[in-house]
């Protein structure tokens, strides 16, 4: 070294110091090479770099060189703040969606929401299937339902309890799921949960289904959909098995994601079979049926003129603003479901929702079953978040929506707020049979008038029917399955093969209800009938 000028592969030159930060560091400055020319301008990247680096270090001596102390930065562990994934905040506010819906209309469920409470609160608190302890049936709708509702009120000793927490879960993971499929279509990533928690909190159809199975069902529904969407078949065929065990009309949803799945069809396919098999064969076993006993009940069941069909007639006749709301978002989704099939990455999304939808109301029309308003909630809301997602995608299609959405909250709210659903097929509101709960002899055994549901929730005695006591439905069942033919015929057969018929339970009483004029102060009466009275009478 001469006059403090280096030579080109000598000592090393001489270091820069950056003090930015809370830690002061010494740092070799770049050295030219024959090879390659210095550059300045990545070189001051590089320290600039360096001084914005907010980790703490340690300053270890490196090597002499005349008075400069040369250090190397040694980094402590790194102390950036994470940020929290979208996916687990969308999950959050759906949570808290699902918590504050269950607020509003926690108190005015339908009375076959009911039934399922007390299939639930039979099996978490004493162990047994059915809406009494020791007295069989096999008449829940949704096993799945009851088996999560079961499993929450063993925790909270509660069953209304345990509806809010299950629906508040079912928000969150629809919220989650939507976020991952509009990330996956290139959308930011609040926009699809956004859009559709907005039109499933103020769907006046999902709002009068709280505490059934469609919530539960419209979740795995959009589960399945982000599964496929994905290309993880296996995961698909779990939900979608699960979507089978929810209730077995699902099973069309299912076998769309099977189809969906393209060459991966077998791998979804086993998996949905690997999920439903043991339920499927510990019903059959100790149940009696593989499948819940109303699939007989109510089949071919119809209300006058009115079945599953031309039910949507009935319900513009007794509801029309609900109807009128209900309708819009579903015929949107309806609408868009060819924009979603012709574009390749939007083609498996719209294939499950939109196909899937259509082949659940093709079931069901098949089922010939009677027009009850939640057997529309898996199409209607499968066809409702694909209208989500569409106004997500284009959102000049979203601001036209909010006006819909606003006023659907409007009317969900002030009629919600009285203590009756948007819609209800019910006799009396929840509040009055349960009035009516209390004031039941205590102990007694009682036929239901018809509606059995809140009764049996809330009474301090039996109140029993059909769906109660399987012992009054038994000799229905075997004539049933016995004159049935054909391919039918044989799958009834098999699927019957352990039923054991027994007898009803001995009532002590008899409800009955008696229509009186509107105005007179009733104790039974909503907007689907006329006002009612009721009466006890013993059992000769």
């Amino acid at each position: 070294m001469e006059g403090g000028r280096q030579e080109t592969g000598g000592e090393p030159p001489p270091v820069s110091t950056l003090t930015r930060g809370r830690h002061a560091r010494v740092r070799e400055a770049p050295l030219p090479s024959p090879d390659r020319p210095f550059r300045r301008r990545a070189a001051q990247h590089e320290l600039d770099a360096d001084a914005f680096d907010d980790r703490p270090t340690d300053l270890i001596p490196r090597q002499q060189s005349g008075r400069h102390q040369l250090f190397a930065p040694v980094h402590g562990p790194a102390r950036h703040r994470r940020a929290v994934p979208p996916t687990a905040v969308a999950a959050a506010v759906g949570v808290l969606v699902g918590a504050t819906v269950f607020a509003v209309v926690g108190r005015a469920m339908v009375d076959d929401a009911y039934i399922t409470l007390t299939y639930a609160r039979t099996l978490g608190i004493y162990g047994e299937w059915g809406v009494y302890p020791g007295v069989p049936s096999n008449t829940a709708t949704s096993p799945l339902n009851v088996l999560l509702l079961g499993g929450v009120t063993a925790v909270v000793r509660d069953a209304v309890t345990a509806t809010g927490v299950l629906l508040a879960i079912c928000y969150g993971l629809v919220a989650a799921w939507l976020t991952k499929i509009g990330v996956r279509i290139g959308m930011p990533a609040w926009r699809a949960p956004a859009a559709g928690l907005a039109l499933l909190a103020t769907s006046p159809l999902m709002l009068s289904t709280v505490g059934l199975e469609s919530t539960l069902a419209l979740t795995l529904i959009v589960g399945v959909t982000e599964r496929v969407s994905a290309r993880a078949p296996w995961a698909a065929g779990l939900l979608a098995g699960l979507l089978v065990i929810t209730r077995p009309d699902l099973g069309a949803v299912a076998l769309v994601a099977v189809v969906v799945s393209g060459r991966d069809w077998w791998r979804t396919a086993l998996g949905a079979t690997a999920v439903t098999l043991p339920w499927l064969a510990w019903s059959w076993y100790l149940l009696g049926s593989a499948i819940p006993d109303t699939l007989m009940v109510k089949s071919g069941i119809h209300w006058g003129p009115w079945s599953f069909a031309n039910g949507p007639g009935l319900w513009s006749e007794k509801f029309p603003t609900a109807t009128v709301l209900i309708a819009i978002p579903t015929l949107v989704g309806l609408v868009a479901l060819p924009f979603w099939l012709v574009r390749p990455e939007l083609r498996r999304i719209g294939a499950v929702i939109g196909f899937g939808a259509l082949a659940h109301a093709g079931a069901m029309t098949a089922l010939s079953v009677a027009p009850f308003h939640w057997y529309y909630a898996p199409s209607t809301g499968a066809l409702t978040l694909l209208a989500a997602l569409t106004c997500a995608r284009i959102p000049r299609v979203a601001v036209a929506a909010a006006p819909v959405v606003a006023l659907a909250a409007v009317c969900a709210g002030l009629v919600v707020a009285s203590g009756v659903p948007p819609l209800t097929s019910n006799w009396a509101t929840a509040a009055q049979y349960e009035r009516i709960a209390r004031q039941l002899p205590r102990g007694a055994t009682i036929e239901s008038p018809g509606e059995v549901g809140t009764l049996a929730y809330y009474c301090r005695c039996r109140v029993l029917d059909g769906l109660a006591d399987r012992g009054s439905i038994s000799a229905s069942l075997r004539t049933r399955v016995d004159e049935a033919t054909g391919f039918g015929g044989a799958l009834l057969r098999l699927n019957y093969l352990n039923f054991e018929p027994v007898r009803p339970v001995p009532r002590d009483m008899r409800m009955t209800t008696k229509i009186v004029p509107s105005g007179t102060g009733a104790p039974m009466g909503t907007a689907w009938g006329p006002d009612r009275t009721w009466a006890l009478a013993p059992v000769r």
